[in-house]
């Protein structure tokens, strides 16, 4: 479901956002709150499942002198 109102993204806050979805547990179907696209399509590529995203965070919060890189070929 598409709202179109100038609110913010439960995710986004700072940003205003045109369109919001519905985001929903797709396991219970209860809805978590109101997001915008990207933030909704992202949640959904991390399977919901919030060690994923915590990982994801600290992955973009490292300097890149402490990643490990590792290079094929």
């Amino acid at each position: 479901t598409r709202y179109w109102r100038d609110w913010s993204s439960d995710v986004r806050s700072s940003e205003q956002i045109a369109r919001l979805h519905v985001d929903h547990d797709h396991e219970t179907d209860l809805v978590r709150g109101l997001l915008c696209l990207p933030c909704n399509r992202a949640i959904g590529l991390l399977r919901d499942d919030p060690e994923v995203a915590r990982r994801a965070a600290e992955y973009l919060t490292m300097p890149v002198q402490e990643r490990r890189i590792r290079l094929v070929g």
